[in-house]
């Protein structure tokens, strides 16, 4: 496998590491707005806050200059939960539409996984990408957590239960 290959794999995960579109399966807008004690998010906000930080890469890396927010909070959302089953669905569509991006980039053997993004921080296009894949498995965890204490894990398509 291809370390283009490889990275691709990673942004959806398999085996033990549930690919992350399967993780929001089977989940409605009221179960994905509740928050369990103690819980400082919903399911909604950090899904939410995935595609910010996702969107955020994505334009760096096309070269536009996004701003970086003033405080952390700025990358969440307010609300807890989405206004209908709609909404919570065209918000998994922004996600898979943000992860075909990706897809498509390391598919292209012409995108230059070197070329530097940020000279600041010698940030290349590699470097984004690979924090992309971290960032979200990191929010996914937390996704699946919450999905257990909520009484819906599995989803339909499975995920390790031990």
């Amino acid at each position: 496998m291809t370390e283009r290959e490889n990275l691709q794999r990673l942004l959806y995960g398999d085996g033990a590491h549930v690919n992350v579109l399967n993780v929001l399966e089977g989940l409605d807008e009221k179960l994905v707005g509740a928050r369990p004690a103690n819980s400082p998010h919903s399911i909604f906000q950090i899904l939410w806050h995935i595609i910010y930080w996702q969107d955020y890469e994505l334009a760096s890396i096309a070269g536009e200059r996004p701003s970086y927010p003033s405080q952390a909070i700025k990358s969440w959302p307010q609300e807890t939960a989405p206004k209908n089953l709609q909404e919570w669905e065209e918000t998994i569509q922004k996600l898979a539409a943000g992860l075909k991006r990706f897809e498509a980039m390391l598919a292209d053997p012409a995108a230059d996984l070197n070329r530097v993004v940020n000279s600041q921080k010698n940030e290349n296009v590699r470097d984004l990408i690979v924090m992309i894949i971290v960032h979200n498995s990191h929010h996914f965890g937390q996704i699946i957590t919450l999905r257990q204490q909520l009484g819906s894990w599995p989803p339909p398509k499975g995920g390790d239960t031990w």
